[in-house]
């Protein structure tokens, strides 16, 4: 797999729960050409500055800062954030197992939060339900009354400021799913109430005001997925998306006849009276799929539905009502307030007006465009162990904008995976001593062609850009993308690193930054990664720490023919477990070896290249895909365990590929053989130590005007205070900052340690060891060892890839020596060397 798809298959290995199933998966896309935050145009530099900026949804930070500076009159909204301590007031005679918040909404001038909590049974009771006789229906009715009392769920009503100002604990059985605010401080709340009687559920809305109180209940049971909007009349009006039709409700609990409509339900709005609905519909074409989305008007006395009316262009999938309008979620935190029915918008916001990162927006309240309110819920860890925050932001326009004077710096990225920048971004503006301001873009994507074929055709439009002179100050996790690597393009970070304004070294995994140097040079800095390699068994395969090809031929030969040499995934999920895709890994680790971009040379025609490709045939004709899936599926199990790494351990195999993202996913690994295990990178020209995939990097443009402020953004990454916005978010990487790293794995052994005595608690202690692997501080110990024995990175250049697998193949099929292929390639990548110059 490419990078991108390599650094997925990395964080979804780091995220895996006791008996997950160890599979990659393969996303396909079906989408048109999705327009990014910024248009192309807009990645120069433009010198005009005297234009005014504007608050439209086609405007981007780039086009609204037209010049090298932050100007006075920039829109900017300072913010203030608190963390919702939230109230739950358990009961005091009761031990709390878990609690959770699980929604919230603004209620006039209240927050209403929906909450959960479950209470440990007592011994009394858990020895009663462990031996109830389902028979006894008076036993399995004391059991439902027992269960339902060691839970509680309810609202929560806290003020602007985040004090409790009441709260409200549903009747026994009754469990909220979901609630959302009505009109006239109305809170809409979804139940389902559970009836031992006939074991069956009944389904409800109950509707309350601010003050916490009940005022109506309507059932649902006979349609319990149906969408509840309250009118200005006073109506409710429900809308079953899986019967296609509306019913109103009055005040008296009456329900019309039903209306229905064509094409799947999406939203409903009020506006200046009317009512309209928001549906979709699918055209399937022989190998796509277009979205198609309609508006109605429906009429809100007699519920007729007109004829749907085709929306063009994108249209948001969540809104948020606020005083009579509606707003949505635009392009990585800007805000736009959306007129449906003429299917227009205009900005806000945009994430680069402020300096924080607004996410998983709950609901808002616009009090006007100078004030905003915004509710957000936050969910980090996972599992057992997965936390909920509750964040309220208040925004306010400022008259002028406080970063004024202050540099422009722009950052470009050709993947859209930036969240973690964001964070960053934000935390590095709002510091008072930051030298720039730092504007950050996506470089647009058709994802038609897939994410991989998106993001490679994104990188390549980026390198354009820059070598044009309009391109970006910095550019973001392109560090896979070789043929950025050149003096023309980018700047040696290691003459910023160690000189007067630089940093100290000792405090970082400096062997890591040496991973990244393509000849002598550091061209895309590494902030945070993933590591590649092997695991063995020492027993077979003798303790060492590096190995070249030759090393590593040597020893595959001289194994049984009953052991296959490799198991695991290689790089490119095209080729998975073939050898294609063992050259794919091959070139991976080793691409500078093969290409140098500062000199525009390629190696291809050498003993290396060609002992590359003996090997992947090699190996690749030891075992197949079919193979490789009932191996894995004989080993699977239900624990936290790879099975790959299980089969090397069995002997069935002398290697398994190894994907590291943090001490989570390294612990299964080091329990293996006997608790020591083989680390050993892949092979490569010469001798060579574990991989690293850049989860996040940086490079700073050899065209950019502002190199210091520059640096001073990039010095900022890697920094304590920037990457531990990274280690407060559970982000699962592993850190270039020691101290960080060492934070991140003291969080990782604690959770172990939380996940342990509750699964003993509630498993015992067999079952405990047999689905987890221990975290702990030797397993520490051994995962700083192996990181510090990282000693090359992951880069390649689709381009030269595509050729390099389109020439392989005729070797692969017999058709074609190696020493052909060699020199056919040397020649055609020699060729797009000198044609991309």
């Amino acid at each position: 797999m490419k990078g991108h798809s390599l650094r997925n298959k990395m964080n979804s290995e780091a995220q895996k729960q006791p008996g997950a199933k160890k599979k990659s998966l393969k996303i396909l896309a079906v989408l048109l050409t999705v327009s990014m935050l910024f248009s192309l145009a807009s990645c120069g530099k433009k010198k005009d500055s005297d234009n005014t900026s504007g608050a439209s949804s086609e405007s981007t930070a780039i086009e609204r800062a037209q010049g090298d500076v932050v100007r006075e009159t920039d829109p900017y909204f300072s913010d203030t954030t608190i963390e919702l301590d939230i109230p739950y007031d358990p009961d005091p005679a009761r031990e709390v197992a878990a609690s959770e918040v699980n929604g919230g909404c603004f209620c006039n001038d209240k927050v209403v939060l929906s909450y959960f909590i479950n209470y440990k049974p007592s011994e009394e009771e858990q020895d009663f339900m462990d031996h109830i006789n389902y028979e006894d229906s008076d036993a399995l009715s004391k059991y439902y009354d027992m269960t339902a009392s060691q839970s509680e769920n309810g609202l929560l009503y806290l003020d602007m400021q985040g004090n409790k100002v009441g709260k409200v604990k549903m009747e026994d059985q009754e469990n909220i799913y979901s609630l959302q605010a009505g009109k006239n401080g109305h809170i809409m709340v979804f139940l389902s109430t559970f009836l031992k009687e006939d074991m069956s559920y009944e389904h409800k809305i109950a509707v309350y005001n601010d003050k916490g109180e009940r005022e109506r209940v309507i059932d649902i049971s006979d349609r319990e997925n149906s969408r509840c909007y309250e009118l200005s009349s006073g109506k409710i009006l429900l809308i079953d998306p899986g019967m296609n039709d509306l019913t109103f409700v009055d005040g008296d609990g009456v329900k019309s006849a039903p209306s229905s409509f064509s094409d799947e339900f999406e939203d409903f709005f009020e506006i200046d009276g009317k009512g309209y609905i928001l549906t979709q519909r699918y055209e399937y074409l022989e190998d796509d799929a277009v979205l198609h989305r309609y508006l109605s008007e429906v009429d809100l006395e007699s519920g007729a539905v007109s004829s749907p009316k085709e929306l063009a262009g994108e249209i948001p999938y969540t809104f948020y009502e606020s005083n009579g309008k509606y707003y949505a979620d635009g392009d990585e935190g800007s805000i736009l307030c959306y007129d449906i029915v003429n299917n227009t918008s205009s900005a806000l916001f945009h994430p680069e007006d402020m300096d924080t990162l607004i996410m998983s927006v709950a609901d808002m309240n616009v009090s006007s465009d100078s004030d905003i309110d915004i509710l957000q819920t936050r969910r980090t860890g996972f599992g057992e162990l997965q936390e909920t925050s509750v964040l309220l932001t208040r925004l306010h326009r400022e008259a002028v904008n406080p970063h004024a004077g202050k540099r422009i710096v722009r950052v470009s990225s050709c993947n859209t995976s930036v969240t973690s920048v964001r964070r960053m971004i934000a935390a590095y503006n709002k510091r008072a001593e930051s030298k720039a301001r730092v504007l950050i873009y996506v470089q647009p994507q058709d994802l038609s062609e897939g994410f991989d074929k998106a993001e490679a055709t994104a990188a390549d439009t980026l390198l354009l850009s820059m070598k044009s002179g309009e391109g970006p100050d910095v550019i973001i996790n392109c560090a896979e993308y070789g043929q950025f690597n050149s003096e023309d393009i980018l700047v040696d970070l290691n003459t910023y690193m160690d000189g007067n304004n630089g940093i100290d070294r000792s405090l970082y995994y400096d062997n890591i930054f040496r991973a990244f140097e393509a000849d002598g040079k550091l061209f895309q800095m590494p902030v945070t990664i993933g590591m590649v390699g092997f695991i063995g068994d020492k027993k077979v395969l003798g303790d060492m720490n590096s190995w070249d090809l030759t090393a590593f031929e040597q020893k595959i030969d001289s194994l049984g023919k009953d052991v296959y040499p490799v198991v695991g995934h290689f790089m490119d999920d095209k080729y998975a477990h073939e050898s294609q895709g063992m050259l794919c890994a091959l070139l991976y680790c080793d691409m500078a070896h093969y290409v140098n971009y500062s000199k525009r040379e390629a190696y291809f025609d050498s003993d290396d290249f060609r002992k590359v490709l003996e090997l992947s045939k090699k190996c690749g004709d030891r075992i197949n895909a079919e193979q490789l899936q009932t191996l894995l599926f004989q080993y699977e199990e239900v624990s936290d365990r790879y099975p790959d790494a299980l089969m090397m351990q069995d002997g069935v195999a002398a290697l398994s590929t190894m994907y590291v993202g943090n001490l989570n996913s390294f612990a299964p690994y080091n329990e293996m053989c006997s608790g020591d295990p083989l680390f050993i990178g892949w092979p490569a020209s010469k001798d060579t130590g574990m991989t690293a995939v850049a989860d996040l990097s940086v490079g700073m443009s050899a065209f950019s005007e502002c190199k210091d402020e520059a640096w001073d953004f990039i010095r900022f990454l890697i920094s304590q205070d920037a990457q531990n916005v990274l280690v407060e978010n559970q982000t699962q990487t592993i850190y270039v900052l020691r101290e960080c790293e060492d934070a991140d794995m003291k969080r990782q052994i604690e959770e172990y340690q939380k996940r342990k005595k509750d699964m003993e608690e509630y498993a015992g202690d067999q079952w405990t060891k047999k689905m987890l692997t221990v975290v702990d501080e030797n397993t520490a110990k051994s995962f700083n060892s192996v990181i510090e024995r990282i000693h090359s990175s992951v880069n390649t250049n689709p381009k030269i890839m595509e050729i390099v697998m389109e020439e392989a193949e005729g070797f692969f099929k017999g058709q074609k020596t190696s020493d052909e292929v060699s020199k056919s390639l040397q020649n055609r990548i020699t060729t797009l060397l000198a044609e991309t110059k």
